[in-house]
């Protein structure tokens, strides 16, 4: 299964025979085909003009439309096409997320496992960079603390949330205190930053962390899961939730991915530009080259978000037998 890109303005896309045909503009001779039955997704970056008939094809077909918008990832549009009805594993969802105590444990275990991940991150990058060992030093020293504090479960599970998010909180502080230190200086990075991005490092993280939210999305579809209705992050007006929850565990993957970009030069300060506004992005080299690279990495973590997603709806259904 593939997913496809469209990056080049006024691209024509058209359906026909269970096929999509793209012609690029300039484009000499027949359309680049390829059928509906090999596609994924679709991941559109500039302006096209797509037809009713096409979104009909994509979701008979179950391909995911994405329409990402590079100046502002955030502002980008998914279209997941439903593709598990039980609606009976959304009704333990909700009866789950509904228990104080069954939630906080949730969130206790998810935060936990996400500081081990963060751990296990810093220490490669350790060895990656030992002339920073100090900085990094610093950091695990802090995450290993904070784990051994989340082990701990309140009595009073709303109490217990609230000092669970307090220490996701600011073990993402120390975690990117370090991770920062692990690329050149020329690129400018010195913290987290969006809406919009001020460094080509930031660009990358805001497009891969929403690629990766909109993979979340459909693989919760996927198990059978609402999406909306989320743990650690609190169900918020169009924002999917369960797919934030889940995310938080493929990050540290996503963030040695744009990690070796850079590292290896694949991304380079030239690959970007910044716009009066302040904001870094991507040139339309620079674009060529990360869709690229996304396409090799995305099959492989698509595939563990799925595995994510059904050990929760496994879970969910072991919690409740009339499922």
């Amino acid at each position: 299964m593939e997913t496809i890109f469209i990056d080049r303005k006024n691209t024509q896309i058209t359906v026909a025979q269970g096929r999509l045909k793209v012609k690029h503009p300039g484009m000499e001779g027949s359309y680049t085909s390829l059928p509906l039955t090999q596609m994924n997704a679709l991941v559109i970056s500039c302006d096209c003009q797509l037809t009713t008939g096409m979104l009909r094809s994509l979701s008979k077909f179950k391909v995911s439309l994405i329409c990402l918008n590079n100046r502002n990832p955030d502002a980008s549009m998914i279209s997941v096409p439903m593709s598990n009805g039980n609606i009976a594993r959304r009704v333990a969802q909700y009866q789950c997320i509904s228990d104080d105590a069954q939630k906080s444990l949730f969130a206790q275990k998810l935060i936990r496992r996400k500081i081990t991940l963060q751990l296990s991150m810093l220490r490669k990058l350790k060895s990656q960079r030992p002339d920073k060992a100090t900085q990094f030093n610093r950091a695990i020293s802090a995450l290993q603390k904070l784990r051994l504090k989340t082990s701990t479960k309140l009595a009073d599970a709303t109490a217990n949330m609230h000092t669970l998010m307090g220490y996701e909180g600011i073990a993402a502080k120390h975690y990117f205190s370090a991770f920062t230190e692990a690329f050149a200086p020329s690129l400018e990075f010195t913290g987290r930053n969006k809406r919009p991005p001020r460094d080509p490092v930031n660009a990358v993280l805001s497009l891969m962390y929403t690629m990766t939210y909109f993979e979340a999305i459909r693989a919760c579809h996927g198990a059978g899961l609402a999406p909306y209705l989320g743990v650690l992050h609190q169900p918020d007006y169009n924002r999917a939730s369960l797919a934030c929850d889940i995310e938080e565990l493929i990050r540290t993957q996503v963030d040695f991915w744009v990690y070796e970009m850079f590292r290896l030069r694949v991304l380079r300060s030239d690959h970007f530009c910044r716009e009066n506004s302040g904001a870094c992005m991507l040139t339309k080299a620079g674009r060529k080259v990360f869709f690229a690279q996304l396409a090799i990495a995305m099959p492989q973590w698509r595939k563990y978000l799925r595995s994510i997603c059904a050990i929760l709806a496994k879970t969910l259904v072991e919690r409740d037998n009339t499922i």
